[in-house]
């Protein structure tokens, strides 16, 4: 199975003590339209032309797979793309100059077979708040997981839950830990949460579950 990720950071963290892989910000602070729900797109040009603040994208068994932000909305696209597609887009050099206009003109004219509207997976205000006082292993057993990286310095662990990365906060003193010693998933167990907050697309967010 073939498969790429690539994340365009709407901001650079780093501040990141320690990082597993990357991240970025969650994009615009505006909120979707009205119509954001029920809005389609027809080919992958139509979403590559747009503002798009956070993306991730993969590509793997025939479909390729954009989740991306515009204008506080999140949504996530499918296109069918052959494989020998897949083998001239794999095949491209991401140090040539034209890498990004190569990989566009690749892309553009393909169907969009599925359209997806994130923001149903997010977590509303009053789950944040219902998670608040939570252990570390409440949301690990909860299908929480830490793949993003976490500050110390603020003691913050960016986990993943459904197609996005949250920034949790936790009620301890961070100068108590050493980063070389640092067991993200152990340390964080008997700790409890003191905020949520939406950070960015997680991994999940380029996985299609349910299935079709």
């Amino acid at each position: 199975m073939k498969k790429i990720f690539s994340l365009t950071l709407a901001l650079l963290m780093a501040a990141l003590t320690l990082t597993a892989c990357g991240g970025n910000d969650a994009g615009s602070s505006a909120g979707p339209d009205a119509d954001a729900a029920s809005r389609t797109f027809q080919t992958l040009g139509e979403v590559l032309d747009l503002e798009i603040g956070s993306q991730a994208s993969s590509y793997n068994d025939g479909k390729y797979i954009l989740a991306f932000e515009t204008g506080g909305a999140y949504y996530r696209v499918i296109a069918d793309m052959s494989e020998e597609l897949s083998d001239e887009l794999w095949a491209l050099d991401y140090n040539d100059p034209d890498y990004e206009q190569k990989q566009y003109d690749m892309l553009a004219p393909l169907t969009v077979t599925r359209t997806d509207y994130l923001n149903d997976q997010m977590l509303t205000d009053d789950q944040i708040k219902a998670l608040v006082g939570k252990t570390g292993a409440d949301l690990l057993n909860d299908g929480w997981t830490c793949w993003s990286g976490y500050d110390l310095s603020e003691m913050k662990v960016w986990m993943d839950y459904g197609p996005f990365t949250y920034s949790v906060y936790f009620d301890a003193d961070g100068s108590a830990y050493n980063t070389d010693t640092f067991d993200v998933e152990e340390d964080i167990k008997e700790l409890t949460v003191k905020d949520i907050e939406l950070s960015m697309l997680g991994d999940k967010a380029t996985e299609l579950e349910p299935a079709e």
